[in-house]
């Protein structure tokens, strides 16, 4: 097998690339870091012209988490020569390249601290404890306090979440949490605060459940949260600290201390190093104490403070490792001209200077054992890769070493140079890796989505990367962030375009994050678009009119002071039950209603209908108008009719409707009880006054029906029970049941009923009394309905032995269905075999069959043989 190369491979690198990579790799031990050069130049930067250019020693900053945006406000606590206009009273606004954003006028009193939370929201905190928070384009979205008569010293905020912590002048630690919708409470008293030092330095430990401080006192340090106070450190452990650093993940504390020393300790404190070599040499506090990621501690005092040191701010980082121990030796050491801000990510650490903008960070484990681990399979398929093109036979010898190593050897260097392309910031060798592991994957059976998904996650990163964007995300930033936020940042950058080729690139074309961007964009469209109404309302529509799932009631909404550009809009709309709200908040009812009636809805009309109503005030001009529209005015009656029947008729007198409204009148009367029923009979003879231009046939119904409400008015009386309402049959039915046949004949003759129905009335009156005899009787007097209904009563009843007594009287054709109903089988056999009608007999064995008679058949075989 080939020796292993004693040279750098990277060597080999250079001669195809040139990236440059490994120039600015610092080792410690074992562990790795790196500076990676975000912006070389910053947008802020104008060599040409310093009084356009930011120097940061003039300045407050603050950075967002996870590549935001920076805030800077004027030092007033110092005198600096003034260059251009003044900016004493104003927040910039940068994003991380440097380019402005906005700018928020200040009216309030000293700014303590400034603060961005996940959610790219900068919290501005006052010493007076009042607090504002504004989105990154200087829009102001809350205003709060921290209580009534504080004095703010200095305030600290979470690194991601949203959690500030300020300090009074008095020691006290108060809290709020989430930005946009504050809440605000105070920590537990800290033990000896009220000594001449107070609380000498502070740090948020945790926002896992509740809000965990670490405040240091008097030589001590106490973990405090709402409900308690209790130190940290042991008596043994007493000192004086200066400053309180936390970990990305919450567990490793840093601790300035003394005559400038670091310890470091575990998230519990169970493990505590003091570290005798970890000596800074200097007692002056840092500007900036935090962590690079959870792998170094970094340090940095500014130009200012090291005057005599020859005006150079010094950066240290000291690496930390996976047992929470610092590095032994000495510590990795940056210089630095002009001041710089730091800022703690959870993977690195956000350098920002005047000039360039760097981020400083282990280098990942993948990149280390390809670069540095000769042996390790990711390296030697890398070195595999360099010498194929160089046509040296040395990479068949890499490939073969693979092969011949561990089992999967080959899988895993494949995955680890995809992950470790990544990670590096030059695009030329994340190319590079990327090929090496495309070319190890013609050498096994390997899945290619990693590989797919890495090519893409990449060129989104090139894109968020580009200054002009000004996102520089990780890898494991852009991970933990998710697409969706991701693409929510650009809405709130206005960069629709990026955020639009994103969610098509990244196949979200159907989901929330597309809908969001294309409704994002409409409205800004609406917001900043120079031309009239219909040129917006052709450039939205014509974007977003075949596109599913848009929200057009929403960018309606942005429109609300622009009328034509909203109807426009809303016409694309195709829920209605959105929709029709909308238009009604715009006062376009009569649009509403047209709405309202093509979708059908009826508690839309409904809706539609009472906000007419309502803003038309007399209900006489809503009638006015609504007879116009005849599907709306069906729905307005019926409307009336559940809930206003007085309006009703008022509507139909209003306009001559006199067959409505008489038979409204009629209805109204019936729906009465018996004690109403006098004033229900004067409204239906006052009906009849409008019926008799209508027609004779509703004259005289509506006098027969007055007529019968009358003579029911009696029957109740007469048998104490309810008659009033029904029908003249349900009247006469109820008369034969009380056995009162003089009134039930009265009715039948009175109201001109034929013999035919009050024979049906009687038949069934009798068979549900069971007066079979008095039955039996009447059906010997000459019929009008024939006996059938005979048949059918008894049979209703139950009763198939008088129901045969009148099946014999029917014609034998019509027999044998009454016959099988009544369970009489055999009379409906020997009636289809005396009648030799096969469709009979076909019929019978069919209703055997449905009902589960087998012995049917048996009785047809007999009797037909």
């Amino acid at each position: 097998r080939v020796k292993m190369a004693e040279r750098d491979p990277l060597e080999d690198v250079q001669d195809i690339l040139e990236p440059q990579s490994h120039q600015d790799w610092r080792r410690q031990n074992d562990q790795f870091f790196r500076v990676s050069h975000v912006y070389a130049t910053m947008g802020w930067f104008h060599p040409s012209d310093h009084t356009r250019s930011i120097e940061l020693d003039n300045y407050h900053a603050a950075i967002g988490p996870n590549a935001g945006p920076i805030a800077l406000t004027r030092d007033k606590t110092d005198i600096h020569e003034l260059r251009g206009v003044s900016d004493a009273n104003s927040i910039h606004i940068f994003s991380p390249a440097g380019y402005k954003m906005s700018t928020i006028t200040w009216r309030g009193s000293t700014i303590v601290g400034m603060g961005w939370s996940e959610k790219e929201q900068l919290m501005v905190v006052q010493d007076n404890g009042a607090f504002e928070v504004y989105t990154m384009l200087g829009i102001s979205v809350y205003s709060g306090t921290f209580g009534q008569n504080v004095r703010i010293k200095e305030v600290q905020f979470s690194h991601g979440g949203e959690v500030a912590v300020a300090l009074t002048v008095d020691s006290r630690l108060l809290v709020v949490t989430h930005f946009d919708a504050p809440s605000t409470y105070a920590l537990k008293d800290v033990p000896d605060a009220d000594l001449d030092d107070g609380i000498t330095a502070f740090a948020i430990w945790s926002i896992q459940g509740q809000v965990k401080v670490l405040a240091a006192v008097h030589q001590g340090l106490y973990s405090i949260t709402r409900q308690y106070a209790e130190p940290a450190l042991s008596e043994e452990h007493r000192m004086h600290i200066h400053a309180i650093a936390v970990s990305a993940m919450e567990d490793k504390v840093a601790l300035f201390h003394g005559k400038g020393k670091i310890s470091i300790a575990t998230g519990n404190f169970q493990n505590y190093h003091l570290e005798a070599s970890i000596n800074t040499q200097t007692e002056l506090p840092p500007r900036s104490f935090t962590w690079c990621g959870d792998a170094g501690v970094a340090v940095y005092w500014d130009e200012k403070q090291l005057e005599g040191a020859g005006g150079s701010g010094v950066l240290l980082i000291i690496p930390v490792d996976e047992q929470s121990k610092a590095a032994g030796g000495s510590n990795i050491s940056f210089t630095y001209f002009s001041r710089v801000v730091i800022a703690h990510e959870r993977d690195g650490l956000r350098v920002i200077g005047e000039e360039a903008h760097e981020f400083i960070e282990e280098v990942p484990k993948v990149l280390q054992s390809t670069f540095t681990a000769m042996r390790s399979s990711e390296s030697m398929l890398f070195q595999a890769r360099v010498y194929f093109e160089k046509r040296l036979a040395a990479a068949d010898d890499f490939l073969r070493n693979i092969k011949d190593g561990e089992p999967d050897a080959m899988n895993r260097a494949i995955f680890s140079l995809i992950e470790g392309a990544g990670y590096e910031w030059d695009p030329r060798l994340s190319r590079y890796l990327l090929k090496a592991a495309r070319f190890g994957m013609d050498f096994v059976d390997v899945s290619s989505d990693e590989f797919i998904r890495m090519c893409k996650d990449l060129r989104v990163l090139r894109h968020l990367r580009d200054p002009r964007i000004g996102m520089p995300l990780t890898l494991a930033q852009y991970r933990l962030l998710t697409l969706d936020v991701i693409v929510d940042r650009l809405i709130a950058r206005g960069v629709h375009w990026l955020a639009n080729l994103i969610c098509k690139f990244m196949d979200l074309e159907n989901s929330r994050a597309m809908s969001k961007v294309l409704k994002h964009w409409a409205q800004t469209v609406i917001q900043t678009h120079p031309g009239d109404d219909d040129m917006v309302a052709d450039i939205i529509i014509s974007k977003l009119g075949q596109q599913r799932g848009i929200d057009f009631v929403a960018i309606a909404r942005a429109a609300a002071n622009r009328k034509e550009l909203a109807i426009r809009l809303l016409e694309q709309e195709p829920r209605a039950r959105q929709q029709i709200p909308q238009l009604l908040s715009l006062k376009e009812d009569e649009l509403a209603l047209d709405k309202a009636l093509q979708s059908g809805d009826p508690e839309m009309i409904e809706v539609v209908l009472k906000s007419l109503i309502s803003s038309m005030g007399a209900r006489g001009d809503f009638n006015s108008w609504v007879v116009r529209s005849p599907a709306a005015a069906a729905m307005y009656e019926q409307l009336c009719r559940r809930t206003d029947v007085q309006h009703l008729q008022n509507y139909y007198f209003q306009h001559d409707m006199h067959r409505k409204l008489g038979v409204l009148r009629v209805r109204s009367a019936l729906e009465m009880d018996a004690r109403e029923i006098k004033g229900g009979l004067s409204q239906a003879a006052a009906a009849l006054e409008h019926f008799k231009e209508d027609g004779g046939f509703l004259h005289t119904a509506t006098m027969h029906q007055i007529k019968l409400l009358e003579v029911q008015r009696g029957l109740h009386k007469k048998h104490n029970m309810p008659f009033m309402g029904l029908s003249l049959r349900e009247t006469v039915y109820r008369c034969l049941i009380k056995m009162d046949a003089s009134n039930a004949k009265k009715l039948k003759d009175d109201f001109k009923m034929s013999d035919k129905q009050f024979w049906n009335i009687r038949i069934k009156a009798l068979c549900h009394t069971s007066n079979y005899q008095e039955l039996e009787k009447f059906s010997k007097t000459k019929s009008p309905v024939g006996y059938q209904p005979f048949v059918v009563e008894c049979l209703a009843n139950r009763r198939p032995q008088e129901a045969a007594k009148y099946i014999l009287k029917l014609p034998k054709d019509e027999r044998v269905p009454f016959y099988l109903r009544a369970g009489k089988y055999n009379e409906a056999i020997e009636t289809a075999v005396g009648l030799r009608s096969d469709d009979l007999l076909s019929d019978i064995i069919q209703y055997g069959q449905a009902h589960g008679r087998r012995d049917i058949d048996q009785l047809v075989a007999q009797a037909t043989q």
